[in-house]
């Protein structure tokens, strides 16, 4: 669809037009855009900054445009598959279903494998050896999509589980009887990392 906005650059001209978007956006979307032909959306767009805006309303922080290449960026997740003696650690989110800890990239985080050991750290107190890359799959949360990438792990110290204040519950499930309120598009992805060597 295509979204109205006004096109001020350097703060100085405005000309109207329109910008593709890939779903329904409600409300005002604001952001720096370089761009090279305004009018050709698939041009490299390097030229000149400018600002869209649409009609009042609220910032939209789901769509994200890129300044230098006017690219769509979607938000990722880093979600560890952490399995312990033939079962899977799960913790209950606030939508009152299960899922995989994990989150997004820190500032600080170099590698997927530091970003894995600090989110299970911080969701359940464990420690965990990183294993590979089980899967990665794009999810549709709420109005918005995330890509979620699956790590595998396992527990590399004491099984003592901690309760953050990210979740009600957290807790191991055997691999072959996970929840039915477990999120949808886990399953193939926790499946895909227990049949992936350690």
């Amino acid at each position: 669809m295509a979204v109205s906005v006004e096109v001020s650059v350097n703060g100085e001209v405005s000309v109207n037009g329109e910008v593709s978007v890939d779903r329904e956006v409600a409300g005002e979307v604001s952001g720096e855009l370089s761009m090279e032909s305004w009018g050709e959306p698939n041009a490299m767009l390097r030229q000149r900054p400018v600002t869209l805006v649409s009609p009042a309303g609220t910032i939209d922080d789901q769509l994200v445009i890129d300044k230098e290449t006017g690219w769509y960026f979607m938000h990722a997740s880093i979600k560890a598959v952490v399995l312990h003696e033939g079962r899977v650690l799960l913790c209950r989110n606030p939508r009152e279903k299960w899922e995989l800890p994990g989150g997004w990239p820190d500032r600080e985080d170099g590698t997927l494998a530091e970003v894995v050991r600090r989110e299970v750290r911080e969701e359940s107190g464990l420690e965990v050896h990183v294993g590979p890359v089980a899967g990665a799959e794009i999810f549709t949360i709420g109005q918005g999509k995330v890509l979620i990438v699956a790590v595998r792990a396992t527990v590399s110290g004491a099984v003592e589980l901690r309760l953050s204040e990210e979740h009600s519950a957290v807790r191991f499930f055997p691999v072959g009887e996970l929840p039915a309120d477990l999120e949808d598009g886990y399953r193939p992805l926790i499946e895909a990392a227990t049949a992936s060597p350690a």
